[in-house]
Order: C-alpha cells, then sequence, then structure tokens
C-alpha cells in the first residue's frame, strides 16, 4: 500500500460509513 492510500483510508472509511448508515442497501454492497 503506497502512502497516497493510507492518506485517503479514513476519508475513504468515513464515506463509506455515512454511506452504509444512509443507504441499508450499502450493507449488501460493501
Amino acid at each position: 500500500m503506497s502512502g497516497e492510500y493510507a492518506d485517503q483510508t479514513p476519508e475513504v472509511d468515513l464515506g463509506r460509513t455515512q454511506i452504509l448508515f444512509r443507504q441499508p442497501t450499502g450493507l449488501k454492497t460493501f
């Protein structure tokens, strides 16, 4: 994993969490 990915990990994690909370279907996609 490159440093760029590590830097984006927190942002992507938060974005995915919000999608999961907003859209129940996200759980299946996850």
